[in-house]
């Protein structure tokens, strides 16, 4: 098992050698999106990263603009006689 601190190291030494500007939440906002996107529910998102409020996972969703057109889009249309 790697500690906290052996990750952000190699993480380091990675980004570094890859002329990358790029931190390890990153990679968390980009996990987190990314789960949200293939419609696991945010509460179980939450667990699954650690967080006790599933608010502050909804706090690193990245998905943007296209996500809400795609929710929008979902709702049914109104029913017309």
């Amino acid at each position: 098992v790697w500690s906290p601190t052996a990750i952000a190291l190699v993480w380091n030494q990675i980004t570094k050698a890859a002329k990358v500007d790029a931190d390890l939440h990153d990679l968390r906002r980009t996990y987190i999106s990314d789960q949200l996107a293939r419609g696991v529910d945010l509460v179980l998102v939450s667990r699954m990263v650690g967080h006790s409020n599933p608010r502050t996972t909804a706090g690193y969703d990245r998905r943007g603009l296209a996500a809400l057109t795609t929710a929008a889009n979902a709702v049914p249309a109104p029913f017309s006689a």
